[in-house]
């Protein structure tokens, strides 16, 4: 592999800001990547970065590329669960492109999971060049990311971070691949081909952006019906940003007929309402909705790997790769087969 490793950028979901991508694009120039922004990443049909074909089309070509060995996406949004059945038609056709390194998050868990068992591919969660804070990481995490993508041990991952359980610690460590992402982006997955099937052993990472805690419950529930907690021993959660309880609200106080009719016609407005139920904090919430599972299962719950969708933190998380999750709450990479081990 050469000295300044080339890096492909594609836009595999939502369309992209592209003076941002310039700025992220720049900064990975300065890291001293080689880049090439497929012409793919300009392209908006609808609510993505062009239609199906031209996102397929261009991971695809930029897969196959003797000259790119990283590829990188541009951003996430809404849209990678619609690639696979493409790319499983040109691989049937064509054959597997040779394996490298898929670097990105949020709907990218999609092509994670994708490219690593249908291709053999390594992966990375980390942050995207058109987010403009891609170049204002926190110091440890930009270190570790672009370590990591150049085939090197980066140390410390985490920051030193003790994720806290849920319940009682493990009675011993526990080893394993970490794999998942995004939990809403995990959970389209559900029902289809490419649903996640042989988990025994395994620890889940999940995150999320902007979903309330109910969706969460149900994306959980629809995994734990249908296999997809079988044989899972932890479920790692990272942050939940801007995720929040919609508890509703009602009448706190008796109405006559005439303020009935107000309240048909005009909402609640001026009248003194209360929530419907008690309402959950983030943790509140998610060891709430995890609480039963856990005890179905038997997996550890663990909170707040520094793995986000912001708006701080982004530590990169290499995905099917081996760490060990001590009885202290540290998580620990101890090996991941893009590495250079020379």
């Amino acid at each position: 592999m050469p000295d300044a490793l080339r890096i492909g950028v594609f836009a595999p979901s939502s369309p992209v800001p592209m003076h941002e991508l310039a700025i992220g694009v720049d900064y990975l120039r300065a890291q001293g990547f080689a880049v090439r922004v497929h012409e793919q990443t300009s392209a908006v049909d609808f609510v993505h970065a062009g239609t199906d074909a031209q996102r397929a089309g261009a991971l695809w070509e930029l897969a196959n590329d003797p000259e790119i060995d990283v590829l990188w996406c541009a951003r996430g949004g809404y849209g990678a669960n619609k690639l696979p059945v493409l790319l499983d038609d040109l691989t049937r056709r064509h054959g597997a492109p040779p394996a490298k390194l898929l670097v990105g998050f949020s709907d990218v868990s999609i092509l994670h999971h994708y490219t690593r068992t249908a291709w053999g591919w390594h992966t990375l969660h980390a942050a995207m060049p058109a987010q403009l804070r891609f170049t204002r990481l926190k110091p440890g995490q930009a270190h570790a990311t672009f370590e990591l993508v150049r085939q090197r041990d980066p140390g410390e991952l985490f920051g030193g971070t003790r994720m806290t359980f849920d319940g009682n610690a493990p009675d011993a460590a526990i080893t394993g691949q970490v794999l998942g992402g995004n939990l809403a982006t995990w959970n389209y997955l559900t029902g289809t081909p490419h649903q996640p099937h042989g988990l025994d052993g395994t620890m889940l990472f999940f995150e999320d952006l902007g979903e309330g805690f109910y969706k969460m419950d149900a994306y959980l529930y629809q995994l734990a019906q249908s296999g997809g907690l079988d044989g899972v021993r932890a479920i790692i959660l990272g942050g939940f940003h801007q995720c929040s309880d919609h508890a509703g609200r009602c009448l706190d106080q008796t109405i006559n007929d005439e303020q009935l009719t107000q309240a048909i016609e005009d909402g609640l407005d001026g009248f003194k309402t209360r929530p419907l139920r008690p309402t959950y904090n983030e943790r509140e919430a998610m060891s709430r909705i995890l609480a039963p599972l856990r005890e179905r299962f038997g997996f550890a719950v663990c909170h707040k790997l520094p793995v986000t969708h912001g708006p701080e933190d982004f530590a990169p998380l290499p995905l099917g790769a081996t760490y060990t999750l001590g009885t202290d709450g540290a998580l620990t990479l101890d090996a991941w087969d893009w590495l250079n081990t020379e």
